[in-house]
């Protein structure tokens, strides 16, 4: 069982450089993963993993701040009126469901030495789900669109153990989740390539890792004749370090 905790911040432009609409809020929820592991033969593994889907409704706080300005409206020919638009700083309780998809992996370890793992890894998940958000508020509600699409993760693993130490190395291929039609900069998806490698300890009963991961997504175009449009790339980095205690 899995015990979820998310906060969320949105932000989107209103008028001009400065002034936005910005929504903030947190939900905690429960899910679950299960699998099986088949070792029909010490050189060779079997694996399936499943995580089932979770909705997190976010509840918080939106807040729509810009400052007044003035623009020309024209009357008649030739002729431009001034008109004061006000500005507006304002606060109030707002809401959002989010679906976060279920997803299986498929997994196949190959062991030619005791001292040796290799692995191959396929991950799908169902990003369908992601559709249209939709913030609810007193003052009206606002559709928030994603539109995704499911999408493969194809992964590749190396491990090498000396005495009780291990190295590791890995690559993974990330399919992007998010059309062109539904492409949003505030989530710039697209193809990635992950490169990592660590290190770690086994001992009777504990364990450590330490990986670096680095993410380079591909320089992406979008032209959809939209405000999104332009070119997009991703870089980024990564530490993790993990403890586990084994009965």
């Amino acid at each position: 069982m899995n015990i979820n905790h998310g906060t969320t911040e949105l932000v989107q432009g209103v008028l001009s450089h400065g002034d936005d609409f910005r929504f903030e809020g947190s939900d905690t929820t429960i899910g679950f993963n299960a699998g099986i592991l088949w070792k029909p033969h010490p050189m060779h593994s079997f694996g399936i993993n499943y995580v089932s889907p979770t909705r997190m409704t976010f509840e918080g706080e939106s807040h729509l701040q810009y400052a007044s300005s003035t623009v020309l409206i024209p009357v008649a020919p030739g002729i431009n009126v001034p008109f004061t638009v006000p500005g507006a700083d304002h606060r109030e309780f707002a809401s959002a469901s989010i679906d976060f998809p279920q997803h299986v992996t498929l997994g196949y370890s190959f062991r030619p030495t005791p001292d040796w793992n290799l692995e191959v890894d396929v991950d799908w998940t169902d990003w369908e789900t992601l559709d249209n958000v939709i913030l609810h508020q007193k003052s009206g509600d606002v559709v928030l669109p994603f539109n995704w699409r499911s999408s493969f993760l194809y992964e590749f693993g190396v491990t090498r153990k000396f005495g009780n130490f291990h190295t590791s190395a890995g690559y993974v291929y990330s399919q992007n989740s998010v059309p062109n039609e539904s492409f949003n900069p505030i989530i710039p998806d697209g193809d990635r390539h992950i490169f990592s490698v660590g290190i770690g300890q086994q001992f009777n009963h504990v364990s450590w890792d330490l990986a670096y991961q680095y993410t380079y997504g591909p320089e992406r175009h979008i032209g959809q004749g939209t405000l999104a449009d332009g070119n997009y790339r991703f870089e980024a980095h990564a530490l993790s370090l993990a403890l586990g205690y084994h009965f």
